[in-house]
């Protein structure tokens, strides 16, 4: 999916969600990632980055809402092979799509779907005693599907504080048969509709 493609599936998602809905606001969002991988026979760390973009929240009578984003994602992981650190480096641009409930006037779950579009990646490794920073972009899939949940506070003023548990259903090194790297990412963020 590229870029084009991704701008059409947001506006087209915009145009659904907001029929039939009560209210409509946008906003944006920032905050940090944790990120990790759940490859289970390596040992992984996780890696603290950011994220940031917009979004779009079509609330209904019923106390439901969906709430499309558009996200800029850093993220990755490193782990120890053969006694040398490499750290993956990674950059998504994400489409969640958001259902959400409102428990009160202003604390909500949430869970949807989120596909990815891979924009970098890079490896930092030791080798031969010199530092590399490789571009490994060819040996990862393009795209990374995965299931968002969460809870956040919106106030009144239109603040909006958020935690996200982001699990990847997708192996996104693509030219590894037998490691299956997929992404967990805990995102905590601050934003603003109004």
């Amino acid at each position: 999916m590229n870029r084009l493609q991704l701008l059409i599936l947001l506006i087209s998602m915009a145009n659904m969600t907001s029929m039939n809905s009560q209210d409509v606001r946008f906003g944006f969002k920032a905050g940090i990632n944790i990120s990790n991988s759940s490859e289970i026979e390596t040992s992984t760390n996780s890696r603290t980055s950011f994220h940031v973009g917009g979004m779009m929240e079509a609330l209904y009578e019923n106390n439901f809402a969906i709430q499309p984003e558009i996200i800029y994602s850093q993220q990755g992981f490193d782990y120890i092979l053969d006694g040398s650190e490499r750290i993956f480096k990674f950059s998504y641009i994400h489409v969640p799509v958001m259902i959400k409930y409102y428990a009160s006037n202003s604390i909500y779950v949430e869970a949807g779907p989120q596909i990815g579009y891979l924009n970098t990646a890079r490896l930092e490794t030791v080798i031969e005693g010199e530092n590399k920073d490789i571009d490994i972009k060819e040996g990862m899939r393009s795209n990374d599907l995965s299931l968002n949940i969460g809870v956040g506070i919106l106030f009144k003023n239109g603040i909006n504080l958020n935690a996200r548990y982001s699990y990847g259903l997708t192996n996104v090194v693509s030219g590894l048969p037998h490691d299956k790297f997929k992404n967990r990412i805990i995102q905590m963020s601050i934003g603003y509709l109004f």
